[in-house]
């Protein structure tokens, strides 16, 4: 729009408008932003948990004395402390 002139006036109306817009989506995106971050950083904190308690829970399974039939033990152990985590990690990204 060019008309004699007219347009560091107009710009200057147009940014006189924007002002307040501009000014409210740039605290909703600070607000937006915190939110997603947190959603972000508790998601990987469960997935460190289940792998924390994982270790855990293969750690007091482990086979100390030489008897074969710990070694199922460890076995069983381990394929549920992988299927726990796996389905933990499944349902805590579902949210």
């Amino acid at each position: 729009m060019a008309s004699f002139a007219n347009e560091d006036k107009i710009v200057s109306d147009f940014d006189a408008m924007l002002e307040a817009p501009v000014l409210t989506a740039t605290k909703k995106s600070h607000l937006m932003g915190v939110i997603f971050g947190f959603s972000e950083f508790s998601q990987n904190a469960v997935y460190a948990t289940l792998f924390y308690l994982a270790a855990v829970f293969l750690e007091n399974f482990k086979d100390t004395e030489k008897d074969p039939t710990k070694v199922v033990d460890f076995g069983k152990a381990l394929f549920i402390a992988a299927i726990s985590m796996m389905l933990g990690a499944m349902s805590a990204g579902q949210n």
